[in-house]
């Protein structure tokens, strides 16, 4: 038998093992939370690492925790490896709407795809490169060099879990990310991570908008923000929010509150490498905002 056939049967003989095993990083919530001794990024992320650590030492890797923010597993000489192979298995939080099943409880659909949060981004490239990896160590497929796994548990929040990891680790001479559709995307756009700031004379002039909320991280397009606007009754409020909410795509309702009501618009959530496939909760708030006859003062 060649070696494309010995590798193809080995897969398909491992297949719904692999689907478990992504089914079992997913059902973690692994989104940064508060930090506490052993959890710098919090519990969910803390858990998620513990489970691939178990995970990997099982199939009989060596695996290292690297200051309870990073983990290892090597394939050969971790000395000498050619490849660092680095994924992460932190996930950005599901709220915003959008999912009609338990995101933390993956699901199969007719469609055969698997549906939950970190599917894509990026537990299932870490369990495909684990795979692959097993998949030589097993089949005792040749290799050269040695290959290392690296998962880290902060990219979404700004990577400061491989910083530190490459304070103490050299890294290979080759390194590739099994995510953001590997392979076909080998490099990420530009982002501005910007701050605005404005201040004006206080007012009691009715109505007006008092704050306004919405967004959760910077590379996810928000699906839902929400004003409080003072001096409106609920009806007037919706009566005239609806319909310009309706224009873009939008959803919005309207909730009484203390001295006037709270607009919740909702659009359509996605990574904000795709702007185009969401409908921005932010700006459809605005939209509306603008349109609504507010008093005539800055606030």
């Amino acid at each position: 038998m060649d070696r494309k056939q010995m590798i193809t049967d080995w897969v398909n003989a491992h297949r719904t093992e692999l689907i478990e095993d992504l089914k079992t990083l997913c059902r973690i919530p692994s989104v940064k939370g508060e930090a506490s001794e052993g959890a710098p990024y919090g519990e969910g992320p803390a858990r998620a690492l513990a489970a691939a650590m178990e995970l990997c030492a099982g199939y009989g890797f060596a695996v290292q925790n690297h200051g309870d923010r990073v983990m290892t597993a090597d394939l050969g000489d971790a000395d000498g490896r050619a490849l660092d192979i680095l994924a992460h298995l932190d996930v950005v939080d599901a709220s915003g709407g959008g999912w009609d099943s338990d995101p933390f409880e993956p699901v199969i659909r007719d469609d055969g795809y698997i549906y939950g949060r970190g599917v894509a981004d990026d537990k299932g490239g870490a369990i495909a490169a684990l795979y692959a990896m097993r998949c030589v160590k097993e089949l005792g497929l040749p290799v050269r060099s040695g290959c290392r796994l690296i998962l880290g548990t902060d990219e979404e929040s700004g990577s400061s879990d491989i910083a530190y990891y490459y304070k103490y680790e050299k890294p290979a001479p080759n390194t590739f990310s099994p995510d953001a559709e590997f392979p076909v995307c080998n490099a990420e756009k530009g982002m501005y991570r910007l701050r605005f700031r404005k201040s004006w004379a206080a007012t009691d002039a009715t109505p007006r908008v008092t704050s306004l909320h919405g967004g959760t991280r910077t590379n996810v397009v928000p699906a839902e923000a929400y004003a409080d606007v003072a001096g409106m009754l609920p009806l007037h409020l919706m009566a005239g929010a609806a319909p310009l909410c309706a224009e873009i795509g939008a959803e919005c309702r309207v909730e009484e509150i203390p001295g006037g009501a709270r607009l919740i618009v909702t659009g359509r959530g996605c990574h904000a490498a795709m702007p185009e496939l969401g409908c921005n909760g932010n700006t459809a708030l605005i939209h509306v905002l603008a349109e609504l006859p507010l008093a005539d003062c800055e606030a």
